[in-house]
């Protein structure tokens, strides 16, 4: 009868455990979701007319039903420009993923997910597919840089001529 009863207190503290932690992974109080984007171009010179479009969009699961999104345009490096800001559970965002669409021409694309604040603030956390969880923050602001490397001009030779 007594290993009964501590078995059904221990069920009830694991239950109320993950109870809290459910109510912050499934919604929880509004947190703020901010994700700014920064366009960077290394190597050589663009294509003139180059054009680069990123978006950002986030669910509450992996591969979910979007709960946020936004797009940034540039014509070269620039930013930081802000594409999601709002108030949201901080369970209704935790999933995000980075894309580009057209690149410039660039030969590679790099993405870095930055938390500005947080355990994580400074650290990349992003994986290679420009995918993150912001869940892992709180508040939930994120600087995105992406950047496009292209290949080095041709050296210029001069000739002279007489």
């Amino acid at each position: 009868m007594r290993a009964i009863r501590v078995l059904l207190i221990g069920v009830a503290a694991i239950s109320v455990t993950l109870m809290a932690l459910g109510g912050v992974a499934g919604g929880g109080t509004p947190q703020p979701i901010t994700v700014t984007v920064t366009k960077a171009v290394t190597g050589g010179t663009p294509p003139a007319g180059a054009t680069y479009a990123v978006t950002v969009t986030c669910a509450a699961t992996s591969g979910g039903a979007t709960t946020a999104s936004g797009n940034a345009n540039f014509n070269g490096p620039g930013g930081p420009t802000t594409v999601i800001s709002n108030n949201s559970a901080s369970g209704n965002h935790p999933f995000c993923s980075v894309t580009e669409n057209p690149n410039g021409g660039a030969t590679s694309t790099s993405i870095t997910c930055v938390p500005n604040n947080g355990g994580f603030a400074g650290q990349n956390i992003c994986d290679a597919n420009g995918n993150f969880d912001s869940l892992i923050i709180s508040p939930q602001t994120v600087t995105v840089t992406v950047t496009n490397d292209f290949p080095a001009d041709p050296p210029v030779i001069a000739r002279f001529t007489g």
